[in-house]
């Protein structure tokens, strides 16, 4: 059944929006956004939702809409309160799954986290290279470094790693395709360095921040020159 397993497009989801990310920072499976979950919220064992509520509280048609129709989005610094959402959330998921046995609920909980990481970074991301208003953009652009922080969190957490291999190793999975996201997932975890110690996973943090905060500063500066090249041809 498809709807089994997520279908995670992996880091040539944010690479459209903004091609110098997939280059400037690694970005694992579990964290590029496939489109609409096909999961129902993950819940613990004691049947309770982790979540009553969507991300952003998307409106529905017909109504009064945000940005990109998130009703948080109506103000520029609504993009803050997006962002505290966001985290919140993972980090409720992130307790979800150190609850959960080995069964594929935990790949459903890792894709959550991956549609809600990314519900901000395709926002952000947009507002920040395409919206006239500068207000928004600085916004944008502070929750987009706020977002990938905590991305870079989530990259290195051993609670997701152990769960992943729990799930590869020990969860009888449905279909083949659980079995080569469950894989998937821990290889990327491991190329992100989740067996390094815990300094030096650190070094690795720090690294990667500063990289996407770089990053950020130096790919304007070429934007605006190509756009100002072109208008003096």
């Amino acid at each position: 059944d498809v709807k089994e397993v997520p279908h995670l497009r992996r880091r040539e989801r944010i690479a459209l929006v903004s091609p110098y990310l997939a280059g400037a920072m690694y970005v694992p499976a579990l964290l590029v956004r496939r489109g609409a979950s096909a999961f129902p919220a993950c819940r613990l064992l004691s049947t309770r939702a982790c979540l009553d509520s969507p991300l952003g509280a998307v409106a529905a048609a017909g109504t009064e809409t945000g940005l990109y129709g998130f009703q948080v989005l109506k103000t520029a610094k609504g993009f803050r309160r997006f962002v505290d959402e966001a985290i919140e959330r993972t980090e409720e998921l992130v307790s979800c799954i150190s609850q959960l046995p080995p069964s594929v609920e935990i790949l459903r909980a890792m894709d959550e986290i991956s549609d809600t990481v990314c519900s901000v970074v395709d926002s952000a991301e947009l507002c920040r290279n395409t919206h006239p208003d500068r207000e928004y953009v600085e916004e944008a652009n502070q929750a987009s470094m706020r977002i990938y922080d905590h991305i870079h969190f989530l990259n290195t957490n051993h609670t997701l790693y152990n769960a992943v291999i729990k799930a590869e190793q020990e969860a009888s999975l449905p279909t083949g395709e659980a079995e080569r996201m469950a894989h998937s997932l821990r290889v990327d975890f491991e190329k992100g360095g989740i067996h390094l110690s815990a300094r030096k996973l650190d070094r690795v943090n720090q690294l990667n921040s500063e990289i996407s905060h770089l990053s950020r500063e130096y790919v304007p500066g070429v934007y605006y020159y190509f756009l100002l090249s072109a208008m003096v041809r």
